[in-house]
């Protein structure tokens, strides 16, 4: 019988194939068809020999050669396919999913149950068309090819080979519309949608298709109307997106909302721990977040750049404008100590108050000191204790110019004109106090803090709980007057309940009460202190509940249980400094007292 060629290089080409295949498992079928489409043979003998050269290749992994060319870089990456370039493009077989491109690096996966053959070249307008070795082959209405991409692909190329008369190819996007191009089109024509491609010219052709989505999508298939023997299809590597290739997200370690600059992942889903922001300074601490309060810890809490810049106030203190017309602002800093700083185009009248003060509320017997740091505008600056926030509001206050004077201030009546009296001081008094002890109400000052000079007592009834603080006032309403407090403490006095909405009158505690309690000046002794204080509970019935500890940055360091005895005796393992106590008795107001451990 005479040698065929064309037989004799398909025999070549499976041996070939089984004799270099890898280790990885793959099963694929190669199915050879006998009708004409294998042009050239003509001995019937040898199309039942391409027949018998059906094989199943187990256990093997199946790379086309253009694999060999990629591995070595002597591949031309090719970004868009089209008529003229089709032919450097890498052809991706069957078993090279799942597939990464070098060029676009979008990783692309396959699902098929097709049938696999080997790749036989067909003209088609001036062009030859050539799958991978080993390529699919669409015989069926029933065959579907699924490409997963990893990011959403906006055009991508095929080629098919051995078409014909009546077949129809559907592509289909899971996302966007497709439309077809750079097709033969000689021997196809689109149909239905547009994303339909019939071969309707010379029967065993081959042509390339490039698809184009806009819209982009992960996922395409491709279908065939089982019409003739069938044809082979092979995806090549000039897939390309214009579509962001996924997200970038950030590593959100302590789930304050905040990402991680520097700890990223890409993923087109989020990950669990990752969020689309970047721009948290210390993810390690779901305090520290743009935005985030500034406190006086020496830490940038809020991601500006800054350690205990002037910032909003640390509880209980609150900033507010008193009357109409005030223009004032302050702002809380924590370098030296804690400081205040407050501004204000308000100027009073003996009727109406008008500035800015920086308050907390207290109820019962309490005290306000301060230091003027800073005074500029020459305007008045000055510590008050006042019913209300409202202009005409029951007050004291002590102000001064920083002159060789000062001003006492008190109004018993709301509304009423307020009383004022000057008294004589030196250029240096910049600490004042006032204290309260029911409705006696006296005025301190004092050049260094330590040695007080009383300049000052009146008797006013006002409310158990008032508005103790420091404030600014102009002297006139165009002249902008500042001032900085440092030094700043309040002693005695407890916070006042916040009754939730809905709470019934019997279940609040009684603000008189709180008042009758705070005047039995729970005592805690010695203070200064080496750290071991006593604390007198003989005023409550039955002291059980707690104390807590906190330091200076308002950070909690002990605990200790109230066991109902009336002295209790607490040790505080600290460094020098200030110290807060919250002492907690079940069903009482909570009081808070300050103590100190000198150097």
């Amino acid at each position: 019988m005479k040698k065929n060629p064309l037989l004799l290089n398909l025999i070549f080409l499976l041996l070939f194939y089984a004799e270099g295949a890898q280790a990885n498992r793959v099963d694929m079928t190669f199915e050879w068809q006998t009708d004409m489409e294998w042009q050239g043979v003509t001995d019937p003998a040898d199309a039942g020999a391409i027949n018998n050269a059906a094989v199943q290749i187990s256990d093997k992994q199946v790379h086309s050669a253009n694999e060999n060319e990629r591995v070595s870089g002597e591949k031309t990456i090719v970004s868009e396919c089209d008529l003229t370039n089709y032919q450097s493009a890498t052809k991706i077989g069957p078993g090279d999913f799942p597939y990464t491109s070098p060029g676009s690096g979008i990783t692309v996966s396959a699902a098929s149950n097709t049938s696999a053959i080997g790749n036989v070249n067909y003209d088609c307008g001036g062009n030859t068309f050539s799958t991978s070795p080993i390529a699919w082959w669409l015989n069926s209405s029933g065959n579907v090819i699924t490409l997963t991409f990893s990011a959403a692909v906006t055009n991508l190329s095929v080629v098919v080979n051995g078409t014909n008369l009546g077949e129809i190819f559907t592509f289909t996007a899971a996302s966007g519309s497709i439309s077809l191009g750079n097709f033969c089109t000689a021997g196809f024509t689109v149909i239905g949608a547009g994303n339909q491609l019939e071969a309707t010219g010379i029967s065993a052709v081959g042509t390339l298709i490039s698809l184009f989505n806009p819209t982009g999508s992960t996922t395409y298939t491709f279908t065939h109307n089982g019409v003739g023997n069938g044809s082979r299809i092979t995806l090549l590597d000039c897939f390309s997106s214009n579509v962001s290739p996924c997200d970038t997200w950030y590593r959100d370690m302590d789930g304050d909302g905040f990402g991680d600059p520097n700890n990223t992942t890409v993923s087109c889903v989020q990950p669990g721990g990752y969020v689309a922001d970047d721009t948290d300074c210390n993810d390690n601490n779901s305090s520290i977040y743009p935005g985030a309060p500034e406190v006086c810890d020496g830490l940038d809490n809020n991601c500006d750049g800054q350690v205990d810049e002037a910032t909003g106030f640390n509880s209980p203190w609150a900033g507010s404008n008193i009357g109409a017309g005030a223009n004032g602002s302050s702002s809380q800093s924590c370098s030296p100590g804690a400081t205040f700083n407050l501004s204000t185009k308000g100027f009073s009248t003996p009727t109406g108050d008008v500035g800015h003060i920086v308050y907390q509320q207290l109820c019962g017997n309490s005290s306000i000191t301060a230091r003027i740091a800073a005074l500029s505008g020459g305007g008045w600056v000055g510590v008050t204790m006042r019913e209300s926030l409202a202009s005409g509001s029951k007050m004291v206050a002590l102000k001064t110019q920083l002159a060789n004077f000062g001003i006492r201030e008190a109004r018993a009546i709301t509304n009423a004109p307020k009383q004022s009296q000057s008294f004589p001081a030196t250029l240096l008094h910049e600490w004042l106090r006032i204290t309260r002890s029911g409705n006696t109400f006296q005025y301190f000052i004092s050049t260094n803090g330590t040695n007080w000079q009383l300049i000052g007592t009146v008797n006013i009834t006002m409310s158990s709980c008032l508005y103790i603080g420091m404030f600014v006032e102009s002297i006139n309403v165009n002249t902008t007057t500042s001032a900085s407090f440092t030094n700043v403490s309040v002693s005695g006095g407890i916070q006042p309940l916040v009754v939730s909405p809905g709470t019934s009158a019997a279940a609040a505690v009684d603000v008189e009460k709180i008042h009758e309690f705070s005047l039995r000046e729970l005592q805690v002794y010695p203070n200064p202190t080496n750290g071991r204080v006593n604390i007198d509970l003989g005023g409550y019935a039955d002291p059980v509940g707690r104390i807590r500890v906190f330091d200076a940055f308002g950070r909690l360091i002990m605990q200790h249980p109230l066991d109902g005895a009336p002295l209790q005796q607490l040790v505080i393992n600290g460094k020098a400094g200030v110290y807060l106590l919250s002492i907690e008795v079940d069903g009482m107001p909570p009081v808070n007292k300050r103590v100190v451990i000198p150097h």
